[in-house]
């Protein structure tokens, strides 16, 4: 009988060490997976930061195209106030 139970017991050892030379691949394909998430988030955000960027030069061009067109207005309208 516990020469059955040895027996037994050397399977499952025998098991549990096949599962883990199993283990690496799929740590592997984890880390592969993890990698190509992580890599992904920061193209997003860096696409993320670039429009970020775009979008508040294009905000202070236009700021300063209505500061212009601003003091054409009021150059026109002094204009039309001082004419005989």
């Amino acid at each position: 009988m516990a020469a059955v139970r040895i027996s037994s017991s050397r399977s499952r050892s025998r098991g549990r060490a096949a599962g883990l030379r199993r283990t690496p691949p799929n740590a592997a394909a984890n880390f592969d997976q993890t990698t190509r998430l992580y890599n992904g988030q920061i193209n997003a955000s860096n696409s993320s930061t670039n429009s970020l960027t775009s979008a508040g030069a294009e905000k202070l061009r236009r700021e300063e195209e209505d500061r212009a067109l601003a003091i054409q207005h009021t150059e026109l309208s002094e204009l039309r106030c001082n004419r005989p």
